[in-house]
């Protein structure tokens, strides 16, 4: 059994600035126009890489089969958040079936479907043209711990950066995220996924809030990695 270690996301966010949740949103975007993620190969410092081995339509795939790989692959999975809001319902659909397991993809494609609903209903954005949404979502920390060779189980701390371009502030949401994986079909896959709200901080006494365009540029910033400590 290894030990529990944690690895420290230091803002490391899935590119791009639009958001397309399925029919929710108006299908005017160009998937075509979106930038992609860095394909990095993470690695620890003095150690063999993680993966990924490559890289799909801005999906990672091929993670190391120990329990380094598998909280690897959890906190890029979580980065694709934005990707999979921009997707209409068919490619959200392909997607987050590369990265589940046979048994809970259908589950997966369900509860990402309502969530990605609940932060439109939020915005009011419905109706509302995809290039006109922000919705990012950062890892921050993620802790891991070995279960039978298998599976792993990896709870991640993240923060959702949503809002609409041109309407009032941007919006935080602080999250808990515990991330269950088994290894199959040569490579981690997501079998189980669950969400709870906080731990959220609160901001500094003189801490200004920013508009949404103002935190467009940064939100959409390419992949900063991720530091392993």
């Amino acid at each position: 059994m290894r030990p529990t270690i944690t690895i420290l996301c230091v803002l490391a966010v899935a590119a791009g600035t639009t958001v397309a949740v399925g029919r929710l949103f108006t299908a005017n975007d160009t998937p075509s126009a979106l930038a992609v993620p860095s394909e990095r190969v993470v690695t620890v410092a003095g150690g063999e890489p993680l993966g990924p081995v490559n890289i799909v339509d801005g999906v990672s795939h091929g993670w190391r089969y120990d329990i380094d790989g598998a909280t690897a692959a959890a906190a890029a999975a979580l980065r694709l958040t934005g990707r999979i809001a921009r997707a209409g319902f068919i490619s959200r659909s392909d997607i987050i079936t590369s990265l589940a397991s046979t048994r809970f993809a259908s589950t997966l494609i369900d509860r990402t479907s309502a969530q990605l609903a609940g932060f439109a209903d939020a915005l009011s954005a419905s109706q509302r043209p995809a290039a006109e949404v922000l919705l990012e979502e950062f890892p921050l920390t993620v802790v891991a711990q070995a279960g039978d060779g298998d599976h792993v189980t990896v709870r991640i701390w993240s923060v959702v950066v949503y809002g609409l371009r041109g309407v009032g502030v941007a919006q935080q949401a602080w999250r808990t995220v515990t991330v269950g994986l088994v290894w199959e079909r040569n490579d981690w896959r997501i079998d189980a996924w669950d969400v709870l709200s906080g731990p959220t901080p609160g901001l500094a006494a003189q801490a200004a809030v920013s508009t949404v365009d103002e935190v467009s540029d940064s939100a959409s910033a390419r992949d900063a990695g991720v530091v392993m400590r």
